[in-house]
């Protein structure tokens, strides 16, 4: 499998994993659009503008 095809495999298990967080109500339909966006994006950016932007739409919460 080259790297593109498995770029697009993992862009789909983000969405997918997303979808069940939405489905849940764990997050809001504009948070799921921003992740969308993002992942749309993501191919233009490197990893840590990407991490950045996607902890914007949420923040990630601690155990602290």
């Amino acid at each position: 499998m080259d790297l593109f095809t498995q770029m697009e495999r993992v862009k789909l298990r983000f969405i997918a994993a997303y979808e069940r967080l939405l489905e849940e109500g764990q997050i809001s339909e504009a948070e799921m659009e921003g992740v969308i966006q993002l992942i749309d994006q993501m191919d233009s950016m490197d990893r840590e503008e990407f991490i950045a932007r996607l902890s914007k739409l949420r923040p990630l919460e601690t155990g602290d």
